[in-house]
């Protein structure tokens, strides 16, 4: 990450992923880590028909698939689709498609990206 003028600059070199649920990474950024008030973006990469369980966060947040498609519930999201959620309201599952996905998901705040799992959901992150 490079500063500059109030800009952070993320490189993909630098990006330091994650391992979330099996096969699934991903990476975040803050505008600025001491405020959790503050927006969060996750960058996430699921592999191939993967699923993951229904669940909520407290935060609103945007999510724009990148690549590949993601389906949510029995909506089917392709390359360049945004789904905009309220905090608190449930959604899922999610399953990725043939080829996987990529995807950007922008927390409102930090605060409230956390996951709830829904109806007895399995831990998958």
């Amino acid at each position: 990450m490079r500063a500059r003028d109030g800009h952070q600059y993320f490189f993909e070199k630098d990006r330091d992923w994650r391992q979330a649920a099996e096969g699934v990474r991903y990476t975040a950024f803050m505008t600025d880590t001491q405020d959790r008030s503050r927006p969060l973006n996750v960058l996430s990469e699921y592999p191939p028909n993967h699923r993951v369980e229904p669940h909520t966060h407290d935060s609103d947040y945007t999510e724009v698939v990148l690549e590949g498609e993601l389906t949510v519930g029995k909506m089917q999201l392709v390359k360049g689709d945004v789904r905009v959620m309220k905090g608190g309201v449930g959604y899922g599952p999610l399953v990725s498609g043939p080829h996987g996905c990529r995807v950007l998901t922008i927390f409102d705040r930090a605060s409230g990206s956390l996951t709830h799992w829904l109806g007895g959901a399995a831990k998958t992150d």
